[in-house]
């Protein structure tokens, strides 16, 4: 995912997909333009906003950045407090994050670390019948996966802004 802002600051995320910067990082940090923040576990504040990143999923099936639910708590806990913005692969359980059959496949754990933190905006993909915008426990959720389950792009970019 790259967001953009007015600020003309672009941000990177990875997911599932991105097995290069998992597995050769030094590589793929190499490609990503000097304007462009690359975000693995970390975060970065633009003006006052707080915004941090994670490309750890709970999908550990040959997934770039895949962990079991388990060993993905630890990934959440690292979440600052203070993040105005989160943005990770994985939706949170519950929120925008059915699959085809309708089941949920979003981390629990994540959750109820967002739950905790109380960002004012939480960024995935992942689960992509669940595009869209929700307002959830005082939390902007959204789910900016773009494509269908074949990877064409079907949805429209996914804009909420209540500053």
């Amino acid at each position: 995912m790259v967001f953009s802002f007015e600020l003309q600051v672009q941000d990177l995320y990875c997911g599932k997909h991105d097995h290069l910067f998992e597995q050769e990082p030094g590589v793929a940090r190499r490609l990503i333009p000097s304007n462009v923040n690359y975000l693995e576990e970390s975060g970065i504040e633009i003006g006052s906003l707080k915004i941090w990143g994670s490309p750890f999923n709970p999908y550990n099936h040959g997934s770039a950045f895949g962990r079991t639910e388990k060993e993905i708590s630890d990934h959440w806990d690292r979440i600052p407090e203070d993040s105005n913005i989160v943005v990770v692969h994985t939706p949170a359980y519950g929120v925008l994050d059915q699959n085809a059959s309708g089941e949920h496949e979003g981390s629990k754990e994540l959750l109820r670390k967002l739950v905790k933190v109380e960002p004012n905006y939480f960024v995935c993909g992942h689960a992509h019948r669940s595009h869209g915008h929700q307002y959830h426990e005082g939390i902007h959720f959204i789910n900016a996966a773009l494509s269908n389950d074949e990877f064409k792009i079907i949805h429209k970019p996914v804009f909420q802004w209540y500053p």
